[in-house]
């Protein structure tokens, strides 16, 4: 089965909702990469840098074109 297969929610929309987010929690910075698998969202907050690995290719989950 293929990662969000029938969502209708575009990258964007999905990308800036990571974001807002974060900044709510007031984080230091965000990142996301998107070559490869898996795709690697990064932020800083509190004087830590988390790296969170999204499992599956980047494209199944909308980030890449």
């Amino acid at each position: 089965m293929t990662y969000a297969r029938n969502t209708t929610v575009s990258a964007i929309r999905t990308r800036n909702e990571i974001e807002e987010t974060l900044e709510r929690y007031r984080d230091d910075g965000f990142a996301y990469a998107t070559q490869g698998n898996p795709a690697t969202v990064i932020f800083a907050t509190e004087n830590r840098r988390i790296s969170l690995d999204v499992p599956g290719p980047a494209t199944s989950l909308g980030w890449m074109s």
